[in-house]
């Protein structure tokens, strides 16, 4: 029985190269990721102002308008980007701004298959994919109108006042 072995190597061969031209070319760099704490203040009872925004946003990597877009959705109040800093209608503690922060970073930065913050955000036949420079991974992220629907959607369920009606129309047994 005679294998072609050469053929077989040939073939791996190519296909190894054809690999590796599709690994990306900088390869994990393998450095502490550490995103700014957001420098907050609150400016009377009708402004919250996050001083060092412009920072955060170019450690991210991402657009501050992007960033902004993500606060003004999940907060439900207008926000406005002067400069560095960005200006979030209402009074909104420390803590919160914090916690909607780190949410952006774990579902637009970093990559879920191997934890890498070397990530973009593109957009390839209407849907937004954020594709990893270190493993060459693109995974689908919402949309930020969707994050807005669901909200909705689960603000409109716990409305009080649906339950009264709902209850109101129930026969009353005297």
């Amino acid at each position: 029985m005679e294998h072609d072995f050469g053929r077989t190597l040939e073939g791996y061969k190519v296909l190894l190269e054809k690999a590796r031209k599709e690994l990306p070319k900088k390869v994990v760099h393998r450095s502490r990721f550490v995103i700014p704490v957001p420098e907050v203040e609150i400016v009377g009872r009708k402004k919250t102002v996050i001083r060092n925004f412009k920072e955060i946003a170019d450690v991210l990597h991402r657009p501050p308008q992007h960033i902004a877009k993500y606060f003004t959705k999940v907060l439900a109040t207008p926000a406005t980007t002067t400069g560095k800093e960005l200006i979030i209608r209402g009074q909104h503690p420390k803590s919160r701004i914090v916690q909607v922060l780190k949410n952006y970073v774990q579902e637009y930065v970093i990559c879920p298959i191997c934890g890498s913050p070397d990530t973009e955000l593109v957009t390839i036949s209407g849907i937004l994919y954020k594709r990893c420079k270190a493993c060459g991974a693109r995974t689908p992220v919402r949309e930020l109108r969707a994050i807005f629907q669901h909200q909705c959607i689960s603000i409109d369920v716990s409305l009080p006042y649906a339950r009264r009606r709902i209850s109101s129309r129930t026969p009353s047994t005297t």
